[in-house]
Formats: C-alpha cells, sequence, structure tokens
C-alpha cells in the first residue's frame, strides 16, 4: 500500500486526516526544512543580506580597479622613463652610427680601389692628361704604400700567405675557390684574410673617421 492510499484509508476509518507524527511525508518535510539554513528568515532579511553581499561585492571590484590602476600609472611612468633614455642613448650614439656609416663607405672605397689598381698603372704609362696622370699617380703611390705595409706585417708575423691571397684576388683576379685550392687552405680563410687586410688597408689610405 502506497502513502496515498494509506492516507485515504485512515481517513475512511477514522473521519479525519493523520496526524503530522503518523504521517512519513509531513515528518520528512518538516526535517528538510529545520536543516535549511534560511529556516525561519524573513523575505525582507534575506533582501537586505543579499544587498549588503552586493554592496561588499561592488567595493571589492572598485578596489581592484583602483589597484590595477595604479599598476597601470606605474607602468606607464616606467615605459615613459625608458623611453627617454632610449631616445637619449640614440641621441649619444649617433656619431658612433656616423663613425660606422664611415668606416662602411671607406672599406667600400678601399674594395673600389683595389680592383682599380692594374687598370690606374696601364692609365699612368698611358694617358695624354697630365693632371689626370698626376692624381692618379698619387692615389697608386698611396696605395702601395699601404700595400707593402700590410705585406711587412704580415711577414713579421710569419702570415705572408695572407697578404699573397690579397694579391692574387685583387692584383691576379683569381677567386676565392681558386685561392684556396692554389694555397691550400680552409674554406672561406682567403676571404677572412682579404677582408681583414682591407679593413687595415682603408685606415692607412683614410685614416680614422
Amino acid at each position: 500500500m502506497n502513502h496515498r492510499q494509506w492516507k485515504k484509508n485512515y481517513k475512511k476509518r477514522y473521519g479525519y486526516n493523520p496526524p503530522a507524527y503518523m504521517d512519513k511525508r509531513k515528518r520528512r518535510k518538516a526535517r528538510a526544512q529545520q536543516s535549511l539554513p534560511c529556516a525561519g528568515i524573513s523575505v525582507e532579511q534575506i533582501t537586505q543580506a543579499m544587498a549588503t553581499f552586493t554592496e561588499a561585492v561592488f567595493t571589492a571590484a572598485g578596489n581592484i580597479c583602483d589597484a590595477l590602476a595604479q599598476m597601470f600609472s606605474r607602468q606607464a611612468q616606467a615605459f615613459n622613463v625608458a623611453a627617454e633614455k632610449y631616445k637619449d642613448s640614440e641621441a649619444g650614439g649617433a656619431h658612433g652610427g656616423n663613425n660606422k656609416e664611415m668606416q662602411r663607405q671607406q672599406y667600400n672605397r678601399t674594395v673600389a680601389m683595389l680592383k682599380q689598381y692594374r687598370d690606374a698603372q696601364f692609365f699612368i704609362q698611358h694617358t695624354a692628361d697630365e693632371e689626370s696622370r698626376q692624381r692618379t699617380k698619387e692615389a697608386v703611390q698611396h696605395i702601395t704604400a699601404a700595400l707593402e705595409e700590410v705585406q711587412r706585417r704580415r711577414q713579421q708575423a710569419e702570415r705572408e700567405e695572407e697578404y699573397t691571397a690579397l694579391r692574387m684576388y685583387y692584383m691576379q683576379g683569381y677567386t676565392y675557390e681558386q685561392i684556396e685550392k692554389e694555397l691550400n687552405t680552409g674554406k672561406d680563410t682567403p676571404r677572412r684574410w682579404i677582408t681583414a687586410a682591407v679593413k687595415e688597408l682603408a685606415v692607412m689610405i683614410y685614416g680614422i673617421e
């Protein structure tokens, strides 16, 4: 017999519904109400508690926003300081940047002069323009003296093959690969030797900027 049939039979027999202490469903409902944390609390109290909770949430959110704003403000100040320092360092390093550019230009001009060295000697011997002859002759003499100094330094350091590689490349028209085979060097070794020698020659010819 289910609860509904039992309750119906009880009322039919005694003329009224069973008392609460006998009704299992009523007992369970009463126990459930007693176990609820909000049992006996009015709607007004619940509304007030919710308002207090909401106010606390908004206050905490406001505090978090203020903290974030302060943090971002400090970061912005630090960024501005770093930017100013960077500008100062750029201004201070502008001269150094110009020096590097000047050195690069001098290196390139030295390479061009070495490539034209043999042609310039031919020009000196065959030109009818005395002014051009004299100007070219002075330049060639300057380069020749610088080449002789590089040769002397390499001989003194017992690295004469480095100067030999320089002359083979610019004066005799050898490629890097041919120089590697002729001098029995490692790959790219002649390139490093020649680059270092040209840097020395650039300073000898144009000075330090």
